[in-house]
């Protein structure tokens, strides 16, 4: 930008006052009904909404973003917005029909609303980028370095076989963990927590219910800053359907997708299930998917969400062969593609256990098993939202003879994936938790296995979360009297980890976390 530009500019970024405002090209301000984010924690992505609205009574074609603030970008592309701006947009005169559009942005770090330099700032200019005009209204977002809490979930059972809802949080990055139940409400038991996502203001957990005749009930537990006592709710099975259950959760902003499966008794069929919220979990409505053409059962597992983009992992069956499915929505969730991904040579059956997003690229992990019944740790990515995936099968860790991951996070510069290493097949076998880490985009892994300590026989990871160079893991040791939760922490991005075993409460016996967020 020359010198000219920077004035003008910076003239028009000073003139953007209330006074003046019917004197500049555009009015930019904050969409009704909307407020602007003021805090993001490091790792996530928020949403902003402005109106830009054409102050001139000509029709103005060609309009543009000549600068955004950094860690900030143009969503352009969003079916639940009907007047989304686009790269370019078209505004006709001024109180005219369609003489504004919505502009959603995805931020995605720190932004300093008072920079003097006039390219740290939202400006929209007409063709050519001389008439230009900013907004009274900047973006000012300050940067939380990292989540204060985290929080695993799954179940616990007591000596007498019942289960119900276990979840443990740590505040201090996992230096320690307290831990609590939840009853299950009347007419319900053996609740089960498979998904947590949280939030600066807010946490929410995905998994299910039996009733009393041990139908699946698709469950919803939710807390806030504000208010730390979980509240449970069930939500009723769609209309048509037999059962139902929730496994994976993503929210960004105050929007969460929760994915899951559902019975049709009327098709015999299993159909993915998508719950979705835009109000922080508060209040959720329910689709299914529609079954792919020669399918007959479809499970969602994994959801990972960045702005208004989700991509859901899980697999999919004709009855034969089981086969890693994907879908995706960029318009939170309101509609969905999906798709089925053919099995890799020799491999008979894969399946795709969970995903994390950041930006356009996706890496999904899960299970590959061939003709032998071996598993084989299996890697999805996606470079375009979940529009087409590569799939590559990872060696398995000397000395062991099967291996798969169930859980993987990732910041901007790596990626973690957490499972299990096995020293045998059926019922003869040794695990132990595995970690495989990332640098290159999934290109290539380093992976380890981690001890597993004295009495136990078994360990695996379940589900890991990561920000900045600190990650945290979840899963379950066996031993000949059962399960017990576990714990696992790094702080240089999964390099090297310290576990925290026999995390369960009083009166309680046994117990697995399924989840952490």
């Amino acid at each position: 930008m020359n010198s000219k530009d920077c004035k003008s500019l910076l003239i028009l970024f000073l003139l953007s006052i209330p006074s003046l405002a019917s004197a500049l090209p555009f009015t930019i301000a904050p969409k009704a009904g909307t407020s602007l984010p003021t805090q993001i924690i490091a790792g996530q992505t928020i949403n902003a909404y402005y109106t830009i609205k054409n102050n001139t009574n000509r029709l103005r074609t060609g309009n543009y973003l000549k600068y955004l603030p950094k860690n900030v970008a143009q969503v352009t592309n969003n079916s639940a917005i009907p007047d989304l701006c686009g790269s370019t947009f078209t505004l006709q005169a001024s109180n005219l029909s369609g003489d504004s559009c919505t502009l959603q942005l995805l931020i995605s770090g720190a932004v300093n609303g008072a920079s003097q330099n006039p390219n740290d700032h939202l400006f929209a200019c007409f063709p050519g980028g001389k008439t230009c005009a900013g907004t009274t209204s900047p973006l000012n977002i300050t940067l939380i370095p990292t989540a204060s809490t985290v929080i695993a979930g799954g179940f616990y059972v007591d000596q007498f076989d019942n289960q119900v809802i276990g979840l443990t949080t740590s505040t201090d990055n996992g230096a320690s963990w307290t831990t609590e139940t939840l009853t299950p409400p009347t007419g319900y038991h053996n609740g089960s927590i498979n998904g947590i996502s949280s939030a600066m203001e807010f946490s929410v957990g995905s998994g299910y219910y039996l009733d009393t005749n041990d139908t699946p009930y698709p469950t919803i537990i939710r807390r806030t800053a504000q208010n730390t006592t979980w509240q449970q709710q069930i939500l009723s099975s769609l209309n048509g359907y037999s059962y139902s259950a929730l496994d994976g959760i993503s929210c960004t902003g105050r929007d969460c997708i929760a994915t899951g499966f559902a019975a049709n008794p009327t098709t015999n069929k299993i159909e993915a299930l998508i719950a979705s919220s835009v109000n922080s979990g508060l209040t959720w409505t329910q689709q299914t998917l529609p079954e792919l053409a020669g399918y007959t059962f479809t499970k969602a597992i994994g959801v990972s969400c960045t702005g208004s983009t989700c991509v859901s992992v899980g697999y999919i069956s004709d009855g034969m062969q089981v086969q890693s499915w994907a879908a995706s929505t960029n318009n939170n969730g309101a509609s969905w593609s999906q798709q089925a991904l053919p099995n890799l040579a020799n491999i008979e059956y894969q399946q795709l256990l969970d995903v994390s997003c950041t930006s356009s690229e996706c890496i999904a992990v899960g299970e590959y098993d061939d003709s032998n019944g071996v598993s084989h740790p299996g890697i999805a990515i996606t470079t375009d939202n979940g529009a087409t995936w590569s799939q590559q099968i990872l060696d398995i860790l000397s000395p062991f003879s099967q291996s798969y991951y169930s859980g993987i996070s990732c910041t901007s510069s790596y990626c973690v994936a957490v499972g299990f290493n096995d020293t045998g097949t059926g019922s003869n076998h040794t695990g132990y938790p595995a970690v495989a880490i990332t640098t290159v985009h999934g290109i290539s892994w380093s992976q380890q296995s981690l001890t597993v300590p004295s009495g136990f026989t078994y360990g695996e990871l379940t589900s890991v979360r990561c920000s900045n160079t600190t990650c945290q893991a979840a899963g379950f040791y066996q031993s000949s009297s059962g399960v017990t939760p576990f714990t696992a922490t790094s702080l240089n991005s999964g390099q090297t980890w310290t576990q925290t075993p026999n995390i369960i409460p009083s009166g309680y016996v046994e117990g697995a976390f399924n989840a952490i967020g």
